[in-house]
């Protein structure tokens, strides 16, 4: 009986030490997934401060780029403003002179006609 009561004991030992690495490995295996869900959770920290500042960065260069648009936008405004009247005040010059060429043209269409009409029924009555 005394090696039964060996075997036993022994065991029991061995029992008691797996159940004592299982539960060593247990924790270590918990400690592990702490740890790595903390990790993963100061990356996404991390990643949101990164975006904040990404964003707040496009927000800073679209108003630079809006900003700078409106000043070149004003300056052309301004550029174009005396070339276009300008170009209206030619326009209006162009349309006078041909009011000038037309009326000039109605004046000799209206001279030859009365010339063709003297030619063709004679001086006409004179009167007395």
């Amino acid at each position: 009986m005394a090696r039964l009561t060996e075997d036993m004991t022994r065991l029991r030992g061995e029992i008691d030490a797996l159940r004592g690495t299982r539960d060593d490995n247990e924790a270590k295996r918990m400690q592990e997934a702490h740890d790595a869900h903390e990790q993963r959770i100061a990356e996404i920290e991390e990643r949101k401060r990164d975006v904040k500042e990404t964003l707040a960065g496009f927000r800073s260069d679209h108003a630079e780029m809006a900003a700078e648009l409106r000043r070149t936008l004003d300056d052309n405004e301004a550029k174009r403003m005396p070339e276009a009247h300008d170009a209206h005040e030619q326009r209006i010059a162009e349309i006078e002179e041909r009011k000038r060429d037309v009326k000039e043209t109605l004046a000799g269409f209206r001279d030859d006609v009365v010339g063709a009409h003297k030619a063709w029924f004679g001086p006409g009555p004179t009167t007395s």
